[in-house]
């Protein structure tokens, strides 16, 4: 089940996310989460999993039909109660995993999305959050194999991949992210020749 975070229907008011069953850190002193970061202005999925890959929340931070600062706000309030959670929970070592921007975006479009994704990097930023961007095509290739893969081969693949299906693209592409993360940091997973092309291109580049 994906909690959604809808906008508030009034200046004043926050939503924050309802608490589903969190995966608190593991017993043996590990405090390593890998956070999925889809982000959007109507609806962004948020994803954190455990180096075992177990998920700890999935939430869809949703802007409603807030415009300019005010939604900005309410997406900056919902992303910090996120961070926070993990802090509760006992995770220390957060990395962040962020899908870069689109290259089709244009225009006004384009200086939303940067403006939110600004915020976002800083949250991250300010909370020593190490973060890493990834491009869309280098997710795709992780999760399908493919970098053109539609929407509906990132949901099947996923599945197939670590047995999670998801109603919610945002969700699923967020999840696909933390696995990312995951892959890349922890050394003892067998990935897919184009799994470690993305990772590689993403993680070890330069």
């Amino acid at each position: 089940m994906t909690t959604k975070i809808k906008a508030p229907r009034r200046r004043s008011a926050h939503t924050h996310a309802g608490e589903l069953r969190l995966n608190c850190a593991r017993d043996d002193g590990d405090t390593t989460c890998y956070l999925g970061l889809d982000l959007s202005l109507t609806c962004s999925g948020v994803v954190s999993i455990d180096k075992d890959g177990h998920i700890i929340k999935e939430v869809e931070i949703k802007g409603g039909k807030l415009r300019g600062a005010e939604r900005l706000h309410h997406l900056k309030d919902c992303m910090t109660t996120q961070i926070h959670l993990l802090d509760r929970l006992g995770y220390t070592d957060i990395i962040a995993v962020i899908e870069n921007y689109a290259m089709g975006i244009r225009g006004g479009k384009l200086a939303s999305i940067g403006e939110w994704g600004g915020i976002c990097r800083l949250l991250l930023y300010d909370r020593n959050i190490e973060y890493v961007e990834v491009s869309p095509t280098s997710l795709k290739k992780f999760v399908t194999g493919k970098g053109g893969s539609p929407k509906d081969v990132m949901m099947l693949e996923t599945y197939k991949r670590w047995g999670k299906s998801f109603s919610s693209n945002d969700i699923c592409d967020a999840y696909g992210l933390a696995q990312m993360g995951r892959h890349a940091r922890e050394g003892n997973l067998t990935m897919t020749v184009p799994q470690k092309d993305a990772v590689d291109k993403t993680f070890n580049a330069g």
